[in-house]
């Protein structure tokens, strides 16, 4: 596969998640969890998605 094709695709699915990540920390906030709380939620939920240790 073209390696500026393979970037393309890349760059979708992290915008992808990054609007996933961002109503998720929109919907907490909602749900009465305060800023603070709800980053560090999507936080760890980033973490879990790519494998990352904190």
């Amino acid at each position: 596969m073209d390696p500026i094709h393979e970037f393309e695709q890349l760059s979708a699915g992290l915008a992808d998640i990054a609007v996933l990540l961002f109503q998720y920390k929109q919907d907490l906030v909602k749900q009465n969890f305060t800023e603070e709380q709800a980053f560090i939620l999507v936080r760890e939920y980033q973490m879990l998605l790519f494998n990352q240790k904190k």
